[in-house]
């Protein structure tokens, strides 16, 4: 009779051979491993012969085709057809699974002080450990995944910085170079970014119309933060002398000539006056854009 057709593998099953050994808070017995990755079992399968593997294991072995059975062979107990490993020549083992993952288990990684089953690890710590060692995929640097974040905020040479209006990339890793560079983005885009932000003005407006009283206090911070960025393009553009300032006159011109719907709450009205002050310095701004291309 042909052994039953053993269970699809998960896409878990697919990517991974055996747990580590090491994972074991007690003494390992031979029967929990894998006799082909010599790992403690995972989703074990039980041939015909009587030899275990893992789910992936053994669909790696046989995906090429029947195999002989190397642990039959070493054991001297080899015998056809029995000893062959083909697929579908093999069938889920659930008792060995239900004790290999019943086992106490630790984390092996230094300075984890994680317990529990094996049963937990696979479920719920194994891949997502504060202290397992990951690569950086930018600079290849080894580190623990609690010391990522600060890796790649503040010491990673592949890091970017990316430019406040745009967010155009730029690499620190020649950082007297890469500032040369942001500079002269900032100079030459500079009536780009203000047309970015006068478009970040104009969904102000709309976000106002649905704000609540409690919402002051964030409406009026963003406001700041709108005005700040204001003041910095001004400065960058009293710089300069000529360019394209015409093109973008008639864009800022047509935008602010747009009619506003006032609003109806007091709240509402505070801050549609002060975006109307921020409209205004705005138009202030593209006023000069015109005068420096006429200079």
């Amino acid at each position: 009779m042909a052994a039953p057709e053993p269970s699809p593998p998960s896409s878990q099953e697919e990517n991974k051979p055996g747990f580590p050994k090491k994972i074991l808070a007690n003494n390992l017995e031979d029967k929990h491993l894998c006799n082909s990755c010599q790992k403690i079992l995972r989703r074990p399968l039980q041939a015909q012969c009587g030899h275990r593997f893992c789910s992936f294991c053994f669909i790696k072995t046989v995906s090429s085709g029947p195999q002989k059975c190397s642990a039959c062979i070493e054991e001297d107990l080899f015998e056809e057809p029995t000893s062959i490993l083909k697929l579908g020549g093999a069938f889920p083992d659930n008792a060995a699974r239900r004790e290999v993952e019943a086992l106490a288990a630790l984390c092996p990684n230094e300075g984890c002080t994680w317990t529990g089953t094996v049963k937990d690890f696979e479920a719920d710590h194994e891949g997502n450990c504060d202290f397992m060692i990951i690569m950086c995929l930018s600079c290849k640097e080894l580190m623990r995944a609690n010391e990522q974040e600060r890796h790649n905020e503040r010491e990673c040479p592949e890091r970017t910085l990316n430019c406040k209006y745009c967010k155009e990339p730029f690499l620190l890793k020649n950082i007297k170079v890469e500032k040369e560079k942001i500079h002269d983005h900032e100079c030459q885009c500079s009536y780009e970014h203000l047309n970015l932000l006068l478009q970040f003005i104009m969904g102000i407006k709309v976000s106002l119309e649905s704000l609540q009283p409690q919402s002051l206090e964030v409406a009026s911070k963003r406001l700041q933060e709108l005005h700040q960025s204001l003041r910095g393009l001004e400065l960058k553009i009293s710089k300069l002398g000529g360019g394209a300032a015409a093109s973008m006159q008639g864009a800022i011109t047509s935008t602010l000539l747009t009619s506003f719907t006032p609003l109806s709450s007091a709240v509402a009205i505070t801050l549609e006056l002060q975006l109307q002050n921020e409209k205004k310095k705005v138009a202030e701004l593209s006023q000069r854009c015109q005068e420096l291309e006429l200079k």
